[in-house]
């Protein structure tokens, strides 16, 4: 039973760790692109990002772009 949840714990913590880490690894221009091109679509013109734009994951997963 305490094996379990040791188990348990370390999976969560690695889970939070990588919610926390992740949007500061992956690089903008990974996700920049797409969400110009899913937003252009969407409206039916041509969309640009000029300014800084972050990724979130929690507690939803997000794009946010200034400009």
């Amino acid at each position: 039973m305490q094996r379990l949840f040791l188990v348990l714990v370390v999976l969560v913590a690695l889970v939070a760790g990588a919610v926390f880490v992740l949007p500061a690894v992956i690089p903008v221009s990974a996700y920049r692109e797409r969400v110009e091109l899913a937003v252009g679509e969407a409206l039916h013109r041509p969309v640009s990002l000029a300014g800084d734009v972050r990724l979130s994951l929690f507690p939803r997963v997000e794009v946010r772009a200034e400009d």
